[in-house]
């Protein structure tokens, strides 16, 4: 590729690389399933010069097909003809990376249709994240990792960085079909380094990179020590997933740029800490977190997150109530709205323009908060990707327009 000048002002996506680096005349090609950082270069980048997933790497482009097909509407199977216009691919590109998904037994097809089986999301983990030389608990956390972002929205890549530091993957949000890379963040799989190589937990715990946040899995029975040296050498924001026997893996946060505490506990009152964690989370999924959401016709994103713990410091409901009659100042005046939220929460609310987003967490509390305009029944609930209408009641966790006489949301419901 060649050696080229870091620049402040040329951040782009290219190929499969995730870079700072001036535009290159034609897009970087690497191998299936591998994410290449030149050495060179450190800096992630967070805007996108894809237009469609036609341009993408096909191990991106068939992850984004997995997710079509997990939606409920989906589960009987779907046309080539209906999955690239869901995807908006070319049907001839959609037939076959549809007929390559076969071939690997990643999908299952029935006539004309194509549909997940069993299966579908662990073999595909299998076709372009395992190696060789894995043992059995890492791949067991690989396929729960994958199956986990898949199922998230992201898109998952290994890295393939042999001369600076490196995680072992990668995962990039998309807002709708466009990929996120200003949120993406790092992975890494310990799978028995915690017990049998402490010293490379640590550095991987200390590694410098550019990424924000650090996911980490590890076995469930490997929690209290990987968690114990969270708490005193992540260098920034870590979350923490310990696989069990079946069932959903436990999630943990560790803010890293918190001071390290001292090491005398036992690992003991660590467990303790980590089930006071988990438990928080949980109340915090259960709350309402407000975000503002500027979305350009380029998909690049500015957003200002409302803290979680805001709401729940102030009990919720009363604040909440407040910041959403705000919003609807804000379709009416973008100016007044940021006035008012600002006196709310101290500038943690930032309006950019009118569209803007609210995370519910649950349906009911939806249409308690619809309750405010009037009869929730007139309001009308769009899938964003497939422009399928819903009931309130009868849509599956996940992003849609709401639209409420001529004013128009991006609702997420979480549960």
């Amino acid at each position: 590729m060649g050696q080229r000048d870091v620049t402040k002002d040329g951040s782009k996506f290219y190929g499969i690389s995730v870079t700072r680096i001036p535009e290159p005349e034609r897009p970087v090609k690497t191998s299936d399933g591998e994410l290449w950082i030149p050495p060179e270069f450190g800096r992630v980048f967070a805007h996108m010069s894809y237009s469609s997933l036609e341009e993408f790497p096909e191990f991106l482009t068939m992850q984004k097909i997995l997710q079509v097909l997990l939606q409920p509407c989906y589960q009987s199977g779907i046309k080539a003809e209906e999955l690239a216009e869901a995807v908006r691919l070319d049907y001839e590109l959609a037939l076959r990376l549809l007929d390559k998904m076969v071939s690997k037994g990643v999908l299952l097809k029935i006539g004309d249709l194509y549909r997940l089986g069993k299966n579908s999301i662990a073999r595909f983990a299998e076709c372009f994240f395992f190696e060789h030389r894995q043992s059995d608990v890492c791949r067991s956390l690989v396929r729960k990792a994958v199956d986990y972002y898949v199922r998230s929205g992201c898109c998952v890549v290994k890295v393939e960085n042999k001369n600076m530091p490196r995680p072992d993957l990668i995962c990039i949000p998309f807002i709708d079909l466009y990929p996120d890379f200003q949120n993406a963040f790092e992975v890494e799989i310990e799978a028995t380094t915690a017990e049998k190589n402490p010293d490379h937990l640590i550095e991987n715990l200390r590694k410098t990179t550019e990424f924000e946040e650090r996911h980490i899995w590890c076995a469930e029975k490997d929690l209290p020590r990987v968690l114990e040296y969270a708490r005193k050498w992540a260098n920034k924001r870590t979350v923490i997933f310990a696989v069990g026997e079946g069932g959903e893996p436990n999630k943990i946060e560790v803010d890293g740029k918190i001071p390290a505490e001292s090491g005398s506990e036992s690992l003991a009152s660590e467990a303790e800490k980590a089930e006071e964690l988990r438990e928080g989370n949980a109340e915090d999924l259960a709350e309402c977190s407000i975000s503002v959401d500027e979305r350009p016709i380029t998909c690049r994103r500015t957003v200002k997150r409302v803290e979680k713990r805001f709401f729940k410091m102030e009990k919720g409901q009363k604040k909440l109530d407040e910041v959403f009659q705000e919003f609807e100042k804000a379709t009416q005046s973008p100016k007044e709205g940021k006035s008012g939220a600002q006196e709310l929460g101290e500038n943690i609310l930032e309006f950019r323009g009118r569209k803007l987003k609210i995370v519910i967490g649950s349906k009911d509390r939806l249409l308690e908060l619809l309750e405010k305009f009037g009869d929730s029944d007139k309001c009308r609930l769009y899938s964003k990707q497939y422009n399928k209408r819903y009931g309130i009641r009868d849509a599956p966790p996940g992003k849609y327009r709401l639209c409420i006489g001529e004013t128009e949301f991006v609702v997420e419901i979480i549960e």
